[in-house]
C-alpha cells in the first residue's frame, strides 16, 4: 500500500454514510462541490468504495443519482457544464 492509498475500506453502515453526508454538507458543501476530488478522497479515506464515494460526491455537488452511478470525472464535467450555463456561455 502506497502513502497516498487510502486504507482498505471498512464496510460502513447506512448510519455512518448518512453521517458522512451530513458532515460534508455542514462543512460547506458549496466549497467542496467546487473540488469534487477532495470530497471523493475524504470519502475514500472514510472507508467508502470508489463507486460509493463518487456517487456521494455527485450528491454533495447537487447532481442527481443515476442507475449506472457516477465517476469523479463525470462529476467534474457536469460541474464545468453547469458553470458554463450559469455564465450564459452555453445554452441549456
Amino acid at each position: 500500500m502506497g502513502l497516498l492509498e487510502p486504507p482498505a475500506p471498512a464496510t460502513p453502515t447506512a448510519r455512518s454514510v448518512a453521517q458522512m453526508l451530513a458532515d460534508l454538507v455542514a462543512s460547506g458543501a458549496p466549497d467542496r462541490a467546487r473540488d469534487p476530488r477532495a470530497t471523493f478522497m475524504a470519502l475514500r479515506w472514510s472507508g467508502l468504495t470508489s463507486e460509493e464515494a463518487a456517487n456521494l460526491t455527485a450528491r454533495v455537488a447537487g447532481i442527481g443519482s443515476t442507475p449506472c452511478g457516477w465517476t469523479v470525472a463525470d462529476v467534474q464535467k457536469l460541474l464545468f457544464l453547469r458553470w458554463l450555463v450559469e455564465r450564459q456561455r452555453l445554452e441549456p
